[in-house]
């Protein structure tokens, strides 16, 4: 992103600095690569979730 913005002198509006950030983040997808196993994701998600559970009761309890 520093690349892309670094020949902007002057922000003028929030409309100019969304605009940048857009263009940034569609440069940056070009770089991104798919996380293997992306379809366990969401059980991962389940799992994390459980376990913060656990350990909020843990400590309510305590």
């Amino acid at each position: 992103m520093r690349g892309l913005t670094r020949n902007v002198t002057r922000w003028r509006s929030g409309d100019m600095i969304a605009r940048w950030t857009a263009l940034g983040v569609l440069h940056a997808e070009q770089h991104f690569r798919r996380i293997r196993s992306y379809r366990y994701l969401p059980l991962l998600a389940r799992a994390l979730h459980h376990d913060g559970a656990k350990i909020d009761q843990t400590e309510a309890a305590a």
